[in-house]
């Protein structure tokens, strides 16, 4: 397993964070473990009134990817999706992982909050963009599904070149290779069954990484 997220300060630009990581093994069932992560974030600097970190904890088994529109999103703040674009589309998730999260219960919820996101706005090109175009890599916090379509809310974490995304979208599960068709230009939420940190380290994407 690659490293995880350990002892870094910062993140996004213009998004102050101090955050670190420890791996934390939780064992729901005798015969089941799965691995997590807590990472601490907090807007505030430590030693300044009202500085007070936050735990936030999330599974390595699946991933949330998030694309939506073409402006880049790099602070906090929420997507509205039709219903028809989230967790549904055959072309863009497993069948068992369609009928497992799109029901969008309350329980389903609080389990896709778990998960990290990659959260990205559609490439500038077919199949790839421009250097200067960012993602992120975010916290779900909510997700609110209402009558006429559903809003997913989102806390950036650390910022990555969506070029790169692109490069290494075959081992992100977004089918397609570099410079053709890939899930970053379809607007979009979808569940991958893939290690997000493991992909992002080995790639050498994960700004906190120390190796």
């Amino acid at each position: 397993m690659a490293n995880d997220l350990i002892n870094a300060p910062g993140g996004l630009p213009g998004l102050p964070m101090q955050q670190h990581a420890e791996k934390i093994v939780n064992v729901e069932h005798a015969n089941t473990i799965q691995t997590q992560n807590t990472i601490y974030i907090s807007a505030g600097l430590p030693g300044m009134p009202g500085y007070n970190p936050a735990p936030v904890s999330f599974s390595r088994d699946y991933f949330n990817l998030i694309v939506y529109g073409d402006t880049p999103l790099l602070s906090e703040g929420h997507i509205t999706f039709e219903k028809k674009r989230c967790l549904v589309e055959d072309d863009n998730i497993e069948a068992h992982l369609k009928a497992r999260f799109s029901p969008l219960t309350p329980e389903i919820i609080e389990e896709l909050k778990s998960f990290l996101c990659i959260v990205a706005c559609e490439n500038r090109h077919y199949g790839w963009t421009d250097d200067d175009h960012y993602a992120s890599v975010a916290q779900l916090v909510d997700v609110k599904n209402r009558s006429n379509g559903i809003e997913i809310y989102f806390r950036p974490i650390f910022a990555i070149p969506q070029a790169r995304l692109n490069e290494i979208g075959f081992q992100l599960g977004m089918r397609g290779t570099y410079r053709k068709f890939n899930e970053l230009n379809h607007s979009h939420w979808t569940v991958k069954a893939i290690d997000l940190l493991e992909v992002l380290n080995d790639a050498g994407l994960n700004p906190l990484n120390r190796g």
